[in-house]
């Protein structure tokens, strides 16, 4: 039986022990979490195994050990001396096949492998990876985390540390309350995490974009997770490592996708398994049946504006944003999605936009009438004549609709009754709006 051909087509990743971080124009070196192999099944359902690679130096190696019945016991087939199936999968009809990819050190992207796997030695890489992949498309998991750093085997952790928002939400969903002990200034859901700060029980670590290196490092914890949207994360990320201390840097960008696979590191880096994939499936379910019971197709088309706030000129969601995504589910259309992710507009441009439902975010605002009204007139005078339905998101709804994280199927609820169901919605939405909310309610996306 040729070996090489045997683990030519199956997918691991597998990642080197020591690398160095490039990060606001300094260099630090820090210690990857371990060596291993990552069996991927597709659709974001991976197997992690460490290994001595002095023992298992190869992928090909490396893949008959995490096979093994004191490992995985996964029932391997061969076809012609290749890789068929691992654990009965692909199953007919489907197309996929296992084949060989790579991260190379330094890198952030799988590469496809076409040589000899035994020629792969696993410490050269990043990651490495057999995956089983449809035609065209590559590892459902991402090998590495957005400073190209292992966060695959890490041990479970009991003491945390959260560097936003969305981030402190996530470790809360996928399981991990009580293991926060430091969050950043602006995080306040769910209760928990707002009575720990108030008991003193969690630290506040600094702003979201000026994280306190020093107050962080006498908290002793166990990892860090960050924004990697912030370069003042990055660099902290990098320090920390530089010391000793696990950090994980989450990708940038607030697509869907993206969101999905920042759940998915988060919940493997510390150790809450069945919690990251629980949180993902809920998001996706909830979304799923909000588009089947509230929207109807026939009256797609309506175009949406959102924006953080009512001044002349404000920040707005473009394309690439959670918020443009939730649009196009909707069968809606987000009037700016030309433009790149979070992106500032004139008064002109959203005129000319011509959009049909206005949501703005206006944090220091109560939900009332009155506040309502200084809103629209202050529309008004900077934004020219609108003829819009405006909604007001204010309070813990304002929160909700600005954060990209696990509540984004309670969003999508929310978006699905102001573009199809409004007569159930006041104009201005505060702290009261699990009130209107049923699907994601039941669905237990209240933490």
């Amino acid at each position: 039986m040729n070996r090489t051909k045997v683990y030519a087509s199956i997918a691991i990743v597998v990642f080197a022990t020591m690398a160095t971080a490039l990060v606001g124009g300094s260099t630090y070196a820090f210690t990857d979490s371990g060596n291993g192999i990552i069996i991927d099944f597709g659709d974001r359902d991976a197997v992690w195994t460490s290994l001595d690679v002095k023992e298992y130096p190869d992928a090909a190696s490396a893949l008959g050990y995490a096979c093994s019945p004191p490992v995985h016991g996964f029932e391997l087939k061969l076809l012609d001396g290749a890789v068929s199936s691992i654990k009965g999968l692909p199953t007919p009809p489907s197309k996929s096949t296992w084949s060989l990819w790579v991260v190379q050190k330094g890198g952030l992207k799988w590469n496809t492998v076409d040589s000899d796997p035994t020629s792969v030695m696993v410490s050269e890489y990043s990651a490495v990876a057999w995956a089983l992949c449809a035609p065209g498309e590559g590892p459902s998991v991402q090998g590495v985390d957005q400073t190209g750093v292992n966060y695959w085997s890490y041990k479970s952790a009991n003491k945390v540390v959260t560097l936003s928002p969305s981030v402190t939400e996530t470790v809360c969903a996928i399981g991990g309350s009580n293991t926060i002990i430091g969050v950043d200034e602006y995080s306040n859901y769910p209760d928990s995490v707002a009575k720990g700060k108030a008991s003193g029980r969690i630290k506040t670590t600094g702003g979201y974009t000026n994280p306190n290196f020093e107050t962080i490092l006498k908290l002793d914890p166990d990892i860090v997770i960050c924004d990697g949207s912030q370069a003042s994360h990055r660099i902290v990320a990098a320090k920390l490592r530089n010391v000793g201390v696990n950090a994980v840097v989450l990708y940038a960008g607030e697509a869907l996708e993206t969101l999905y696979d920042n759940i998915y590191i988060t919940g493997t880096a510390v150790g809450f398994y069945e919690g990251k994939s629980s949180v993902i499936n809920n998001i996706k379910k909830g979304i799923d049946q909000v588009v089947s019971d509230i929207c109807i197709p026939g009256l797609a088309g309506q175009n949406l504006l959102f924006s953080l706030s009512a001044v002349k000129s404000p920040w707005v969601a473009g394309g690439d944003t959670y918020i443009n995504d939730i649009s196009e589910t909707l069968f809606g259309v987000n009037v700016f999605n030309g433009l790149k992710g979070w992106t500032m507009v004139n008064s002109e441009m959203i005129v000319k936009a011509s959009p049909e439902v206005i949501i703005v975010v206006s944090e220091g605002s109560n939900a009332t009438e009155a506040d309502y009204l200084r809103l629209i007139g202050q529309i008004s005078e900077g934004w020219e004549y609108i003829d819009a339905e405006i909604y007001m998101i204010c309070g813990s709804a304002a929160d909700l609709v600005s954060r990209p994280g696990p509540r984004l199927a309670q969003v999508t609820e929310l978006f699905a009754m102001i573009l199809y169901d409004p007569a159930g919605l006041p104009y201005y939405i505060g702290s009261e709006y699990t009130s209107y909310l049923t699907i994601t309610k039941t669905l237990g996306f209240n933490l």
